[in-house]
């Protein structure tokens, strides 16, 4: 609950506002429609957005709604205006609220590696639960929390679905979940639905896990080409370049980054990707401290020192019981790489690098925690503090 009020606090202070209070103003717009004007409040709660209005009391309402022709920020303004109908359009509440959405997610991931690793609850708490960014982040009134939620969701319900035969009830909480993520952020439906397929398959044959994910993610990518060159609504080399040219024209900011310019063929993104996955998995960094907002800078650049240390560990001292083929460390690494490298193909500003980033930790820290010897790095601090002594 103190990293949702904060994440606000510092929004306010800091951000002056920011998008998880227009969302909320813009819901709160439309639930004080309700009791003079029920029929525009249904109207605009749960009808289609980014329709241009046609008379002028259409134009009347849609000009006091923020967010009408962004479909993923219009989702969140009806969530908010369907929340006030128990809340009042109470600020407070609905942060309350967003803690259980994100809550859910996180610990259906916590389930979800409770199955396979009992005995390691301390380390799936810390890497679920307690990574800063997460706890700031998802904590929020924002997209995280519910992509959270989704994911969280949807890995946890396909194991369940292996391990009960297909129940009825987790196809449709399935089917919701991916429903949710495609109203709040449809890329990431796109790279989760292929892992989700790979996974399910992995977990009727484990030792064929690592052909079932490169056979389902390299199908999937060819189908995506292609469907690109059929219809050029679906080309992703065109939302590549129309996401980039968005965060360098539009999305201004104090901690803006250069990045190379994507163009649309296959080459220049296989050579622009291993920069962009590094881009986004080992900034913000020291150098790029400045004087606005320096203080919350350094700690982003802190924390992610630490989780590249935590990684290094986790690879020169792997514990040799941990089976780095596992079904579900191969979907979580699948899912976290492919976003990490689209997260830097795209994005210009380091502030919203770390917020997107903060969806994949409760995913990748698990697994980072899981494969660390820390028995043997026990043993070798106390060797060496012996030694010196």
């Amino acid at each position: 609950m103190l990293a949702g009020w904060s994440y606000g606090v510092v929004h306010h202070q800091v951000y002056f506002g920011g998008d998880t209070f227009m969302y909320f103003k813009t819901g709160k717009q439309i639930y004080d429609w309700k009791q003079d004007d029920p029929v525009n409040y249904l109207r605009y709660t749960f009808g289609k957005n980014g329709v241009k209005p046609e008379t002028a009391e259409e134009k009347s309402f849609v000009s006091q709604l923020l967010y009408w022709k962004d479909d993923s920020a219009y989702t969140i303004v009806r969530l908010h205006s369907i929340l006030s109908l128990f809340t009042g359009a109470n600020y407070n509440l609905h942060v309350i609220l967003w803690q259980f959405f994100s809550f859910i997610g996180l610990f259906a991931l916590f389930k979800s590696f409770e199955h396979y690793y009992p005995k390691n609850q301390l380390k799936l708490i810390i890497g679920i639960f307690l990574i800063p960014s997460t706890l700031f982040w998802i904590s929020g009134v924002h997209k995280e929390a519910l992509s959270i939620f989704a994911i969280g969701l949807g890995v946890y319900c396909v194991l369940q679905m292996h391990l009960k035969k297909r129940r009825i009830y987790l196809i449709v909480l399935t089917l919701f979940a991916l429903l949710l993520l495609s109203q709040v952020r449809l890329y990431l439906l796109l790279i989760l639905i292929p892992c989700l397929i790979a996974f399910y398959f992995s977990l009727k044959d484990p030792d064929r896990s690592l052909i079932f994910f490169i056979g389902v993610l390299g199908f999937s990518f060819a189908f995506v080409l292609l469907l690109g060159q059929i219809h050029p609504a679906f080309n992703i080399f065109d939302y590549i370049i129309q996401t980039q040219i968005f965060f360098n024209n539009y999305a201004h900011g104090y901690s803006d980054i250069s990045i190379p310019e994507i163009e649309g063929n296959v080459l220049s993104l296989l050579v622009n990707t291993p920069g962009a996955f590094l881009r986004s998995l080992c900034r913000p960094s020291f150098f790029d401290l400045g004087s606005y907002n320096y203080y919350l800078r350094m700690l982003a650049a802190f924390e992610v020192s630490v989780i590249l240390l935590f990684i290094g560990l986790a690879l020169f001292y792997r514990k040799p019981s941990i089976k780095s083929k596992q079904p579900l460390f191969i979907m979580v690494i699948c899912f976290s790489v492919i976003f990490l490298c689209l997260l830097g193909l795209v994005i210009s500003n380091l502030g919203a690098l770390s917020r997107y980033k903060s969806i994949i930790l409760p995913l990748i820290m698990p697994v980072v925690f899981l494969h660390i010897d820390f028995d043997r790095l026990r043993e070798l601090l106390n060797q060496r503090v012996f030694n010196k002594k």
